[in-house]
């Protein structure tokens, strides 16, 4: 059976390695796969003793990025611009990521990496 989901995702060291042991079988099953990145994983994964470790599988926020799609630009989510920094900082913790941040606007990522720095060293 075939499994869909983000091609953003996080995984451990184990379910890392499981993957890449599965090179094989990548190659040949999902070769002419539209959107390889989509299915792959979450496939494999789904058959694997690591499908009982999924985080929020049935969440589309289980990757803990934070993806805009209400501001959505054409088929792609919103892009973060500085203008959208406090939003990103207030952020509830289960965030690790946001999506998508253009390297045009490198003063925003800039900008958090500092608020980041500085909370760490409040601490």
């Amino acid at each position: 059976p075939l499994f869909h989901g983000s091609g953003l995702f996080s995984v451990t060291h184990g379910c890392a390695q499981y993957l890449l042991e599965q090179e094989t079988t990548i190659e040949k099953q999902f070769r002419w796969c539209i959107a390889a990145d989509e299915v792959f994983a979450q496939s494999l994964i789904m058959q694997s003793p690591y499908k009982n470790c999924l985080y929020h599988f049935e969440k589309s926020d289980g990757n803990s990025r934070y993806i805009d799609w209400k501001r959505r630009e054409g088929s792609s989510p919103h892009t973060f611009t500085i203008e959208d920094y406090n939003e990103l900082m207030e952020l509830p913790e289960q965030y690790c990521f946001a999506r998508k941040l253009s390297d045009k606007y490198i003063e925003l990522a800039e900008r958090i990496a500092e608020g980041f720095r500085k909370n760490v060293n409040n601490r």
